[in-house]
């Protein structure tokens, strides 16, 4: 399993907690007696948010760099052989 695949199935898990854990749908306000539930499930859906762009940026970064090191080996190649 990929690391992003993870992240986003503890984010589902987080946010069903907040569901839980609101008064309505919109997930705005938590149910009375569950404020702290509701609160500690909201910032764990936020840093799971966070991981999971970090982690697609870094994934983005290293394609990136592997496409740059392929080019500028094929230039490297056209160079020394002309």
């Amino acid at each position: 399993m990929e690391k992003i695949n993870l992240l986003k199935k503890y984010l589902d898990m987080a946010y069903h907690n907040v569901y839980s854990y609101s008064e309505n749908y919109s997930m705005a306000k938590p149910k009375d007696g569950y404020e702290k539930e509701w609160k500690k499930s909201r910032e764990e859906a936020a840093l799971l948010e966070n991981m999971i762009t970090e982690e697609e940026l870094a994934e983005r970064c290293l394609l990136q760099k592997t496409s740059l090191m392929k080019w500028s080996r094929g230039f490297v190649k056209l160079w020394t052989v002309h």
